[in-house]
């Protein structure tokens, strides 16, 4: 075994690590269950030389002597009938042990994929900006709800893989009790057959394996950004292009996969070509080199075929099965390196505790760059005053919501400070800082839940008076009631039933529920009509009264009460009045 295999073994065992117990649970099931069937075929020769009366010095081989051992356990005048009471006592163990251990396998399978796929939800929620932004989202959902079942299934073939091993060399040994010359020339035949195509099915099943997850990882991402951006297909008409785009990707998907079922079921399918082969080839030696009388060898015949014919069947099985081991094993490798190797993690605990946000925030000497690209700022300098409302205006791509990132903590800067009330966000815990902020995007997430749900996303404990508070002062109250449910109506994917005016209400009643320290809009009434936006702005202007709010915006209505507007420009802040803002933005 090579460095590698060893190193991926034992991260595989860490990965495993919870479920170990079960796993080794299914594997004495499996182990188990193959040795009741071992027994089981053991006693077809006393069966049939029974049935045959043939005598235990008839038979010849092996075989005899071990006949007479049985014979002598057994009552002298119910030979027969106390070998078929064992006969179905073996296989009755082995079909419950079966089921057991098919049970398990399920449960262990689900499990393993329940787990892992809450490690990579948790590990996305988790990562850091930049990794997410270097993420399709498409590809995560798929790493989340697809490959865990892959990965989860490749545990159980490779404990099933394992267990068809000892039952093929539990028959092997079996059919060693008849004449062992024949079962070693027939075995060897066997092993060179198996190592001739060991290699060969290797590769191919690892090209498929990762062929098929980057196919169904780009088919993911294919239907859910359609999904999302739906409304821009239709206006565009661009319908033939996804529908093109996802049926390529499909072509490719069947292609492989169909070739991949061919060439993994060759074996299953050749079974009774090769059983027909080795029964030849058994005769012949029998015959012409060991020079037996085949009328006399019949009950060795029998045993032979029964014994020959599970044995050829869990060969082929094992040759198919290694081939889905190696198929699985780019997504067991996947979950390997998400979940080992993941990118760096928000630490939400480290820190003092933010109880409250209050006082001035203050911005010195801050610097910030995305990677290796342009400074976004360049020794920023401004400062928020507590309890008042500031305005921050300038053009695209200025670093308006970077700004807001950088409050949110999702953010940190390269150089200088960022402190409120006189203490660095850098010393206090991020967990309890976004816990006393408040923020409404300029395309605020909306979930197809009902708005009750989503306005208490806020504060799930909340009470259903403070719930309609909330909608009361975010000026959504009325329009809820009037829904056909009120706060009891579903608002589709992403609000679609909802207006973009209502959805920002929404989203402003659930921030309110919070009743967080400070208040962040970023762009939030950007894209409404002018009756939108004039009750958003009520809203704000009511927090304003006891909370910091930061308005990032373009609209000069927007910022109309502010009592600071900053401009951001070349990385660094000027201080405006809304006077002169009019005035520069009739020029």
């Amino acid at each position: 075994m090579s460095s590698a295999s060893i190193k991926n073994f034992l991260r595989l065992k860490r990965l495993v690590a919870d479920h170990r117990l079960l796993a080794t649970i299914l594997f004495l099931l499996m182990l188990l269950s193959a040795i009741s069937e071992s027994f089981g075929l053991v006693l077809v020769i006393p069966l049939i030389s029974s049935l045959a009366g043939v005598s235990a010095e008839g038979v010849g081989g092996g075989a005899g002597k071990y006949i007479e051992i049985i014979y002598d356990v057994l009552p002298a005048n119910a030979q027969l009938e106390a070998v078929l009471l064992l006969l179905v006592l073996a296989f009755l163990a082995k079909t419950i042990l079966q089921i057991m251990a098919r049970g398990l396998s399920t449960y262990v399978s689900l499990t393993l994929r329940e787990s892992w796929s809450n490690q990579l939800l948790d590990h996305y929620f988790h990562a850091n900006a930049a990794y997410l932004a270097n993420n399709r989202q498409g590809e995560a959902a798929h790493n989340i709800g697809v490959e865990p079942f892959h990965a989860s299934k490749s545990i159980i073939v490779m404990i099933d893989f394992g267990n068809r091993i000892i039952l093929a060399s539990a028959l092997f040994i079996v059919l060693l009790f008849g004449y062992w010359q024949a079962t070693v020339v027939i075995g060897l035949t066997g092993l060179v057959v198996i190592g001739g195509m060991r290699r060969v099915t290797t590769e191919f099943s690892l090209r498929f394996g990762k062929k098929r997850l980057k196919i169904e990882r780009q088919i993911t991402a294919i239907a859910i950004e359609a999904m999302a951006g739906v409304r821009q297909i239709k206006i565009f008409d661009l319908y033939h292009q996804w529908l093109d785009k996802l049926a390529r990707r499909g072509r490719q998907y069947t292609k492989a996969q169909t070739t991949y079922d061919m060439v993994s079921d060759l074996p299953t399918h050749s079974t009774d070509l090769l059983m027909v082969i080795f029964l030849s080839a058994g005769l012949i030696i029998l015959k012409r080199v060991l020079g037996a009388d085949i009328e006399s060898a019949l009950v060795l015949l029998g045993f032979f075929v029964i014994v020959a014919y599970r044995l050829l069947i869990q060969i082929n099985f094992i040759i198919s099965r290694r081939m889905k081991v190696a198929a699985t094993l780019p997504s067991l490798m996947l979950m390997l390196d998400l979940i080992e190797d993941a990118p760096t993690r928000e630490d939400l605990e480290s820190g003092q505790s933010a109880a409250q946000l209050t006082g001035d925030i203050v911005f010195s000497g801050v610097g910030f760059s995305y990677g290796q690209g342009a400074a976004v700022f360049d020794g920023l300098n401004l400062t928020i005053p507590g309890r008042k409302t500031t305005a921050i205006v300038g053009t695209s791509g200025v670093g308006k919501s970077t700004l807001a990132d950088m409050l949110l903590g999702l953010q940190r800067p390269s150089s200088g400070t960022i402190t409120i009330g006189g203490r660095d966000t850098t010393s206090l815990s991020l967990g309890s800082m976004r816990a006393r902020i408040g923020y409404v995007s300029q395309d605020p997430d909306i979930f197809n839940v009902t708005v009750r749900a989503n306005i208490l996303m806020g504060l799930p404990d909340a009470e259903g008076d403070a719930v309609i508070e909330a909608a009361r002062l975010a000026h959504a109250d009325q329009f809820i009631a009037a829904l056909p449910d009120g706060y009891d109506t579903i608002v589709g994917d992403r609000g679609v039933k909802l207006s973009g005016g209502q959805r920002q209400r929404i989203a402003i009643a659930r921030t309110i529920l919070r009743q967080p320290d400070l208040y962040i809009f970023d762009e939030a009434s950007s894209a409404l009509d002018s009756e939108s936006e004039r009750n958003i702005r009520d809203s704000i202007s009511n927090l304003a009264r006891n909370s910091t709010v930061v308005i990032i915006a373009h609209r000069l209505t927007t910022i109309e009460g502010a009592d600071i507007i900053y401009r951001l420009r070349s990385g660094r802040a000027e201080p405006l009045s809304h006077a002169s803002l009019v005035s520069q933005d009739k020029q």
